[in-house]
C-alpha cells in the first residue's frame, strides 16, 4: 500500500451553467465518473462528469413530478451503469410511491413508477415513506433496501411494480437507520445499516435476500418473506468508543470497505465538557470496534455523506478544517487504522464528505477561495457548490474483496 501526497489540493467544482450551484444534496456515481447533484435553489438534477466537471444532463424535478421541495430532498439511488435513478415520487394514488429516472439524455424520463395503491390493504406502515435506501444487484435480481420513518428496514424490488416484497423490520423505536450496500452474488447480497436515536443508542445491523426471495407475491403480507432477513448485530454506548464519554454527539456512516468485508464510521462524543471526534472500524460479522482514529473535527461527517464513500485500496480520506485558512488531511489505512496527516494551508469548507481512494479525492458540499488550492478545467477562483478535493495521487491499486462486484457504482446517497 502506497500513495504520494499532492502539494495542495485540486478542486474541480460542479456548476450547472443554467440552473447554477449544484451542492447540499445528490448522489455519487464514482466509476462511472458521473455525479448527479440537486440545485439548493431551483430543485434541478444534473448529470456531470467527475474528470471534468462537464454538464452531461439536467432536469427540473417537478417537471417528471419528482418532489421539488428542497425540504423534501429526492433520496437518490443509482443502478450500476447510471442509466437508472430510483428516488420518492409525488404520486398522491401510490401512496408517494418511487420512480425510476433514466437521466442520461435531457429531458430525463421517468421510465417507470410503483408504489401502493389504496386498495392494497396489506400495506405495511411507512414503507414508502423512506428516509434512505440502497440498491442492490444479487439473488436473482434487483433489489432496493428502504429505511422507513421511524425505525423500519423494509425490501422492495427494483424491477417490479409493486415495490414492497415481504419484509419489514422494525428495529429502535424512533431510530433514523442509513444503509449501504454490502457484499453481492448471484446467490445472496447484504446490506449493513446504522441507526442513531439519541446520545446513548446507537445500533448496527445487515439485511440479507437470499435467492428465492423473488418467488414472493406481495399479497401474502403480512405472511413474511422467508428468503430474506433483518437483525441487529450490535448495540453501542458512548463507552464503547470512548471510555470518558456520557453521550454520542453525531453519528456517520456506515461506509462499506471492499478491501476486507468490514465497515467504517465517524463518531463523535463528548465527556460533558470536551468533544471527541472518531473515524472507527466496525467488524461486519460481530460489530466490534476494530479500530478507531482521533480527528480534529466533525464538520465533515454526515451520515449520508460517508456511505458513498469508494474504499477499494485500503484508505479513508478526511479533511478536517481548523481555521479559515488552514485544515489537516487524514489518510488513513483501513485495515489498521494508521494515520497519514498533512497540514494544509487552504480555504476549503468540506461539509457531508465521502471519501474516494481510487480517484484520491474527497466529495463533498463546499466552498473555496485562496492561491492554496489548484483549480481543474474550467473551475473558478472561488466557488459554492458540489466539488471533488483530490488530495492523493499514485495509489497502489487493489482488488475488491471477493464477492462484491467489480462495478462498484452503488455509491449512493446525499452529498
Amino acid at each position: 500500500m502506497s500513495f504520494t501526497f499532492l502539494t495542495k489540493p485540486a478542486v474541480q467544482g460542479f456548476v450547472d451553467p443554467v440552473q447554477g450551484k449544484c451542492g447540499t444534496t445528490g448522489a455519487l456515481n464514482a466509476v462511472q465518473n458521473i455525479i448527479l447533484g440537486k440545485s439548493s435553489f431551483n430543485a434541478y438534477g444534473s448529470l456531470f462528469n467527475i474528470a471534468t466537471g462537464a454538464l452531461r444532463s439536467s432536469q427540473q424535478w417537478s417537471a417528471i413530478s419528482i418532489s421539488p421541495d428542497d425540504s423534501t430532498i429526492p433520496c437518490f439511488v443509482f443502478d450500476t451503469d447510471a442509466s437508472h435513478i430510483w428516488t420518492d415520487k409525488d404520486d398522491t394514488a401510490n401512496n408517494v410511491g418511487f420512480a425510476q429516472v433514466d437521466p442520461t439524455t435531457g429531458p430525463w424520463t421517468v421510465s417507470a413508477t410503483w408504489g401502493f395503491s389504496s386498495g392494497f390493504s396489506q400495506l405495511p406502515n411507512n414503507v414508502p415513506y423512506f428516509q434512505d435506501q440502497c440498491w442492490l444487484a444479487g439473488a436473482g435480481s434487483f433489489w432496493l433496501v428502504q429505511c422507513g420513518i421511524g425505525n423500519l428496514i423494509s425490501v422492495c424490488q427494483a424491477s417490479l411494480d409493486i415495490g414492497f416484497w415481504g419484509h419489514q423490520y422494525v428495529g429502535v423505536s424512533g431510530a433514523s437507520y442509513t444503509v449501504v450496500p454490502g457484499p453481492q452474488s448471484s446467490s445472496q447480497a447484504t446490506a449493513y445499516w446504522t441507526g442513531f436515536k439519541s446520545n446513548t443508542t446507537y445500533v448496527f445491523g445487515a439485511t440479507v435476500i437470499s435467492l428465492g426471495a423473488d418467488g414472493y407475491s406481495p399479497s401474502s403480507w403480512p405472511t413474511p418473506n422467508g428468503f430474506i432477513t433483518s437483525a441487529q448485530i450490535a448495540s453501542y454506548a458512548p463507552t464503547d468508543f470512548n471510555p470518558a464519554w456520557t453521550g454520542i454527539q453525531a453519528f456517520a456512516g456506515p461506509a462499506y470497505d471492499t478491501l476486507d468485508g468490514n465497515v467504517i464510521v465517524g463518531v463523535s462524543g463528548s465527556d460533558g465538557v470536551t468533544t471527541t471526534n472518531y473515524i472507527a472500524k466496525l467488524n461486519a460479522s460481530t460489530g466490534a470496534v476494530l479500530w478507531k482514529t482521533a480527528v480534529e473535527s466533525a464538520d465533515g461527517f454526515a451520515a449520508k455523506g460517508f456511505k458513498k464513500s469508494r474504499i477499494q485500496n485500503g484508505y479513508y480520506i478526511y479533511f478536517a478544517q481548523l481555521t479559515l485558512s488552514s485544515g489537516t488531511l487524514h489518510v488513513i489505512e483501513t485495515p489498521s487504522g494508521t494515520d497519514h496527516t498533512m497540514s494544509i494551508s487552504a480555504s476549503i469548507f468540506p461539509d457531508n464528505q465521502s471519501s474516494d481512494d481510487v480517484l484520491g479525492c474527497v466529495f463533498c458540499d463546499t466552498s473555496w477561495s485562496g492561491s492554496g488550492i489548484t483549480l481543474l478545467n474550467s473551475t473558478t477562483a472561488s466557488g459554492n457548490s458540489m466539488a471533488a478535493l483530490y488530495f492523493i495521487d499514485n495509489i497502489t491499486r487493489v482488488q475488491p474483496k471477493a464477492g462484491f462486484p467489480k462495478s462498484f457504482a452503488q455509491i449512493q446517497g446525499f452529498i
